[in-house]
C-alpha cells in the first residue's frame, strides 16, 4: 500500500506540529523517514547539517535499570547540582524520595516521564514524539504539557490524545484522511491551526456537502446508497447503528484499559505477557477502525 506520494513541506525553527490520522496510514513512517531510520522510495528530505534532535518513540527510551532515578537524569548533564536536578526532576512528578527509587523500580507510566524528562534534559533543537502520553496518567501528561510549554524549540508530535495536541500543537499534518476525516490511505493534508480548530473545519465540511446533498435528485441518493459493502465489513451486515454504536463504546473502553495495563509491573516486565498485551491492543484498534468504517456507511445519506 502506497502511504504517501508528492508530500512536501517545510519545518522551521520554532514550530510546533502535530502529526495526525488513522491507524497505519504512515505517521511513524514519516518521523522515521526524517530521522534517516528508513530510505524513501522517491524523492529527498533535507535537514539542516548538525541539528541536533531528540526522539523518543513508542516503546520509550533505554534506562540504566541499576540507577536511581536522579543518577539517570544526571547522565544527561552530570555538571548539574544534584539538588537542582531534583527540582527538574519535580517537574515531571518525581518529588522527595523518588529521585533515589532504582529505575528496576519503576511503574512503566513512571519510566516514560523519565525518560521525557532526559529528553527535555538534552535540551535538542528538534523533539520528535511519538505518542509521548501512552502510559502516563493526567498529571502525568499535565506536567509533560508544562515541560513543553517551556521548551523553546521545534516539536514535532504523533499522538491519538486530542487534548494533548490541541495544547502543544499550532499546525497539524492529516495523514491517512479525507477533507471529512475519512480513512482514505494516500490522502494528507496541511492544516495551520490547532486541533479543535480541525475537528470545527471538519463540522464545517460535513455541514456543506449536506446541504449540497440536498439539491441532488432522490434517485441519485437512492443509487449511490446501494453500494456493496466492502468485504472486511461484512461482519457487521444486519447491525443497526445502536448496535454499532455500543461496539465502539465497548471497544474503546476495553482499548483504554489494555493501554492502562502496560504500567502494571506484572505485565511490563514479563515481556512475553506485554507482547501479547500490545498484539490485543493491536487487534481492537483494528476492529474498532472497521467499527467506525462501518458507522460512517451506515449513517451516509
Amino acid at each position: 500500500m502506497k502511504l504517501f506520494e508528492n508530500l512536501s513541506f517545510e519545518l522551521f525553527t520554532g514550530q510546533r506540529t502535530g502529526i495526525i490520522g488513522p491507524n497505519g496510514m504512515g505517521k511513524t513512517t514519516l518521523l522515521k523517514l526524517a530521522l534517516g531510520k528508513l530510505e524513501p522510495s522517491a524523492g529527498t528530505i533535507t535537514i539542516k547539517p548538525s541539528l541536533s534532535i531528540g526522539y523518543l518513540d513508542q516503546a520509550g527510551a533505554e534506562l540504566d535499570a541499576e540507577n536511581t532515578v536522579l543518577e539517570e537524569a544526571l547522565t544527561v548533564v552530570p555538571e548539574m547540582p544534584a539538588e537542582q536536578m531534583r527540582k527538574r526532576l519535580g517537574a515531571f512528578l518525581f518529588v522527595r524520595d523518588d529521585a533515589f527509587k532504582k529505575v528496576a523500580e519503576l511503574s512503566g507510566g513512571e519510566r516514560n516521564r523519565l525518560a521525557l524528562c532526559k529528553l527535555v534534559l538534552s535540551e535538542p533543537e528538534v523533539l520528535i514524539l511519538d505518542e509521548p502520553t501512552n502510559h502516563l496518567d493526567i498529571p502525568s501528561i499535565e506536567a509533560l504539557e508544562n515541560a513543553l510549554a517551556e521548551y523553546a524549540g521545534t516539536i514535532i508530535a504523533i499522538s491519538h490524545d486530542r487534548f494533548f495536541l490541541d495544547r502543544i500543537a499550532k499546525r497539524l499534518i492529516v495523514l491517512g484522511a479525507d477533507e471529512l476525516g475519512k480513512t482514505t490511505p494516500g490522502k494528507f493534508e496541511f492544516i495551520d491551526g490547532t486541533f479543535r480548530q480541525y475537528t470545527e473545519l471538519l463540522e464545517q465540511r460535513a455541514l456543506e456537502k449536506e446541504t449540497d446533498k440536498q439539491s441532488v435528485p432522490k434517485k441519485a441518493r437512492q443509487d449511490k446508497q446501494r453500494k456493496t459493502t466492502p468485504p472486511e465489513l461484512k461482519q457487521f451486515n444486519g447491525w443497526q447503528v445502536e448496535k454499532v454504536e455500543q461496539a465502539i463504546e465497548q471497544t474503546e473502553a476495553k482499548i483504554k484499559e489494555l493501554h492502562e495495563s502496560f504500567a502494571d509491573e506484572k505485565i511490563y516486565k514479563d515481556y512475553k505477557l506485554l507482547a501479547q498485551v500490545q498484539a490485543e491492543a493491536k487487534e481492537k484498534e483494528h476492529y474498532l477502525e472497521l467499527l467506525y468504517k462501518f458507522y460512517e456507511l451506515k449513517t451516509c445519506d
